[in-house]
């Protein structure tokens, strides 16, 4: 008769730093079990569940977080593993950051894949009225939603890791098991842990461009962008920054950053010029900006497609301040490690704040790392597992 798995940590929380902390922890030696209320790609989604919203680019993100240099290059060595395993779903591609005015090299030049500058307006994606496009390309990884969330989860089934959807209360994770708790529960930590630091949401919102063929360079290559027009040399209320990630079964186009307060009831109002796309506001750029630029480019134009508009909330933790959290506190006298925050830079920091997250969870109880044990498809987690046993 098998007997129930002593649980040394409980996840709170099942999105994409959830579902990674647990595996990341799984694999250094610890019996974990995650507690959430909704799986990513398998429950209903909603705006407050971040994860189903990513874009699901492994590049530098504007978040404030002592050490992103660090978790970033965690980040991306770890999904480079995936995209060699090629049983993921992470892939690597050109992405392009496009400017219509000149900009210096950003900071994290040295520590992306592949930097370099951006020469010949006609290779990269532009508007036919720019005169000039500035910026630089790299080799970016790229993880393919739904399907990357999924084969984490089937890993972290594969490696004895429990899900156990329930809502939480903060009474109810008093009740949890576990010698220590780690908090992932994203915009749903406020409600459940004590937090001197405040929180601000950004909605984002999308446009699903599905019924398009694959969008690629004139290289062949699937590609991505960030685009920022001169907003003296377009229209008014069409400025602000769009994107495109095609995926291999539709092309997600973004993007807006509108500030509300979680205090406040966001009523969809778009302070920019808007349409309707299925029923939902959107800005109107991410729709004509982003087929101006895939037509030029690609010669692909997305108004071909079957549009869906949607709007996600980025809960961003003290956004001036000191930004995502990953600290240790304590309820009740029991260890409490906190990874959560990342506002639009979840699946981008996700590893390297697993790795943060855990050596506190280390300060609290020390693993007991046995052999792995693991089917063929997931031949990959032997070697992530010897990379984060030896704590490199």
């Amino acid at each position: 008769m098998q007997t129930e798995r002593r649980i040394d940590v409980t996840v709170i929380g099942g999105g994409v730093i959830g579902i990674t902390t647990a595996i990341y922890l799984e694999l250094r030696g610890y019996d974990t079990a995650i507690y959430a209320e909704k799986v990513p790609f398998v429950d209903e989604s909603s705006p407050e569940f971040a994860t189903p919203y990513a874009a699901a680019s492994i590049k530098p993100a504007s978040v404030t977080f002592s050490g992103q240099e660090r978790a970033l290059s965690i980040s991306q060595e770890i999904f480079g593993l995936f995209a060699d395993a090629g049983s993921m779903g992470v892939r690597q591609q050109p992405h392009f950051v496009l400017y219509e005015e000149d900009r210096p090299d950003p900071g994290y030049a040295d520590t992306v894949s592949g930097f370099r500058r951006i020469s010949d307006i006609e290779r990269y994606p532009h508007r036919p009225d720019a005169t000039s496009v500035f910026g630089w390309q790299f080799d970016a990884f790229f993880a393919e939603l739904p399907a990357y969330i999924a084969r984490c989860y089937a890993l972290y089934d594969s490696l004895g890791g429990a899900v156990h959807k329930r809502a939480l209360t903060r009474d109810a994770c008093r009740k949890l098991p576990g010698e220590v708790l780690v908090n992932c529960a994203g915009l749903g930590s406020k409600d459940l842990f004590d937090d001197p630091r405040p929180w601000m949401i950004y909605v984002g919102h999308q446009v699903i461009a599905d019924g398009l063929p694959l969008i690629r360079t004139d290289c062949g290559e699937l590609f991505s962008y960030n685009y920022m027009p001169n907003s003296d040399t377009i229209s008014d209320g069409f400025t602000g920054e769009v994107y495109a990630y095609p995926r291999m079964d539709t092309v997600v186009l973004g993007g807006s950053r509108i500030p509300v307060s979680p205090s406040e009831e966001w009523k969809g109002h778009v302070p920019s010029a808007s349409r309707r796309v299925g029923g939902v506001e959107v800005p109107s750029r991410i729709v004509e900006l982003n087929n101006e630029l895939l037509k030029t480019y690609a010669g692909v134009s997305i108004k071909e497609g079957n549009l869906t508009g949607r709007y996600g909330f980025r809960p961003v933790r003290d956004p001036d301040g000191h930004g995502v959290r990953i600290e240790r506190t304590s309820l009740d006298d029991r260890p409490v490690v906190h990874n959560c925050g990342h506002g639009g830079a979840g699946v981008t920091l996700s590893w390297g704040s697993a790795a943060k997250a855990s050596k506190l969870v280390g300060e609290a109880i020390e693993p007991d790392p046995a052999p792995l044990t693991v089917s063929r498809e997931f031949a990959v987690a032997e070697r992530l597992a010897t990379r984060i046993r030896s704590n490199r």
